[in-house]
């Protein structure tokens, strides 16, 4: 399997991956959006929109006076995002825009709520710094911060060993390490990170994303691309020799794995909202 990346280089970014990840997480992740509390007619910009899935259920909240500016770094990305937003705009302006989240090309005091979601993981700690200076920026005095990011530490695919799970994602971590990007299991740690920067957290909340055989296709598509992308970071990680073995004897034999009538899979993450 190659790691599909976009067109600025963020792998498990494109449009395909986006799109079956969220609806199969869609209850949690509508979940989460309920979370951050957005009120009708607020200005959302939508930090590294990514292909635009969560605007439908903003919109819901922030309705017929509400706007949404999507910024991505990644073109295609947002020409997706202009294909989604006729459905999800019936009551909500959404406008797109390609640009950095850390020199958004935006006036200041210009949003009511941010929203970024799987964002922050793709940069340093230096520019989660100049990203975050950057929000304080565009957001109104007394707006709305809300940051959803993954934590894969968590991560579980039953009956996969969760042990051969970790270490692989303890290999990613050291492989990200010279790069010092946040990586995706900085979600717990994102409370701690903003009260670095002088912004105390109002709420933080974890969410489990649970799902047990028997299990739709699009779910079962899913989970068997993560089989699939494990399968091939661990032909890229420096890891042992018997665990490169493993995984490819899973990836020989994953539909044994998504036939199981107790198959199992466990993904985690985190909102953390703050009000600046």
């Amino acid at each position: 399997m190659n790691i599909k990346r976009t067109s600025r280089g963020h792998a498990r970014s494109d449009h395909a991956h986006l799109n079956r990840h969220y609806y199969f997480a869609r209850q949690e992740y509508e979940r989460a959006v309920d979370e951050v509390g957005f009120q009708p007619g607020w200005s959302v910009l939508d930090a590294g929109c990514g292909i635009g899935s969560y605007h439908h259920a903003i919109s819901r909240s922030i309705g017929v006076d509400g706007s949404i500016l999507a910024l991505d770094l990644a073109e295609e990305n947002i020409r997706f995002t202009n294909c989604l937003a006729t459905s999800a705009a019936r009551n909500t302006i959404v406008r797109s825009l390609v640009g950095k989240i850390n020199q958004i090309p935006i006036k200041t005091g210009a949003f009511d709520c941010i929203w970024t979601a799987n964002v922050l993981q793709y940069l340093t700690a230096e520019g989660f710094s100049e990203a975050i200076e950057e929000f304080k920026r565009v957001l109104r005095r007394g707006g709305t911060l809300a940051i959803k990011e993954a934590d894969t530490s968590l991560y579980q695919i039953d009956p996969i060993d969760p042990f051969l799970i970790s270490r692989l994602q303890e290999a990613r971590r050291k492989y990200s390490a010279p790069e010092e990007l946040l990586g995706p299991w900085s979600g717990t740690s994102i409370s701690r990170r903003l009260r670095e920067k002088g912004i105390n957290p109002i709420k933080r909340k974890g969410q489990l994303v649970e799902r047990w055989a028997p299990l739709d296709q699009s779910s079962l598509n899913h989970i068997e691309d993560m089989i699939l992308y494990f399968s091939s970071l661990s032909e890229q990680l420096p890891i042992s020799t018997t665990d490169r073995d493993k995984w490819r004897d899973i990836c020989n034999h994953r539909h044994k794995i998504l036939s199981d009538p107790d198959l199992c899979t466990r993904e985690f993450f985190v909102i953390t909202i703050a009000v600046l």
